[in-house]
């Protein structure tokens, strides 16, 4: 990968985050999902991956519940999953912990946590769409970037070829 396009994936990848970083930060209940949010140069040439927790998609796209559709078919991400999954009660218990809810007439957390889970497999959760909001901020201008970088590589890279040819100008053969 030349580094001009490289630069310019960099530079991409960097605005995403940060536009999703500011997205996520009235949704972002411990930190974990906004600091999880990096990227890096993917084995393939001129890639870019993104990465954050496993549980990103989902906050990005919703899901969906027995009862009602909340899935954003407009996100960039495909989730997949069937509709009605609970999501873990382990990971809703931790949740209410932080957002300091908590549990009525003697219940535990856990029970809790179990009957907002059985709720979120019902109705579903709408997605936020930080990370997508951020992506198509950004992507439609990449093309035009990136066609610029490769440009800019190519007439560097012809600038040496006529230096070449100049030079060679010069050699006499006897």
């Amino acid at each position: 990968m030349g580094k001009e396009i490289e630069k310019v994936l960099e530079a991409f990848a960097k605005k995403v985050n940060a536009d999703a970083k500011l997205n996520l930060s009235s949704k972002n209940s411990s930190g974990r999902l906004s600091s999880s949010l990096k990227s890096r140069g993917g084995s393939v040439e001129n890639s870019i991956a993104f990465i954050m927790q496993d549980y990103g998609p989902w906050v990005d796209q919703g899901r969906d519940g027995t009862e009602k559709r909340q899935r954003n078919k407009s996100s960039i991400f495909w989730t997949g999953g069937n509709r009605g999954d609970e999501p873990p009660v382990d990971a809703i218990a931790k949740w209410t912990k932080q957002k300091g809810i908590q549990p009525d007439n003697g219940q535990s957390i856990e029970s809790l946590a179990y009957v907002i889970s059985k709720s979120i497999a019902e109705k579903g959760i709408k997605g936020s769409m930080f990370f997508t909001k951020a992506w198509n901020k950004h992507y439609p201008k990449l093309a035009e970037d990136i066609y610029d970088a490769y440009l800019e590589e190519y007439e560097v890279d012809i600038e040496g070829v006529f230096d070449e040819l100049d030079n060679l100008k010069n050699i006499k053969i006897t």
